[in-house]
């Protein structure tokens, strides 16, 4: 009888925590915590479930200011806060000609920041940004 109820336990536990789901951290929308030079409006992009994002990204060219789209795809949780992917710039924005680049973030403990570079030969440099959600 013991075996039956722990047995009936813990299906209803993992039904509940399947219900639940646990969410990813990265997914939400996230906010640059600094602008670039040049520009008056700071980066952002919002992170789905599927963990596929976009965003708007205001690089300053020395001149002004580039507004530049982006999407985010194949996202990867690589655990202990880190998360890599591929960003891919519209056509209008570029790096001698080359619009697709390799991201890579490092979220903070409290999970409220991360830090994110992209593998680029122009120098975007690395970019913290906060979580609004």
């Amino acid at each position: 009888m013991k075996t039956n109820q722990w047995l009936l336990m813990s299906l209803a536990v993992i039904g509940l925590t399947g219900l639940s789901g646990c969410k990813n951290a990265i997914i939400g929308d996230w906010r640059a915590m600094d602008t670039d030079s040049g520009c008056s409006s700071k980066t952002r992009f919002t992170m789905d479930d599927s963990e596929e994002g976009s965003g708007t990204m205001y690089i300053g060219d020395g001149v002004g200011c580039l507004t530049c789209d982006f999407d985010i795809r194949n996202a990867e949780d690589k655990g202990d806060g880190r998360y890599t992917g591929e960003l891919s710039f519209g056509s209008s924005c570029n790096c001698n000609g080359v619009t697709r680049f390799d991201w890579d973030c490092l979220m903070n403990d409290d999970e409220d920041r991360i830090d994110c570079t992209l593998d680029s030969a122009c120098t975007l440099g690395s970019n913290e940004y906060e979580k609004l959600d």
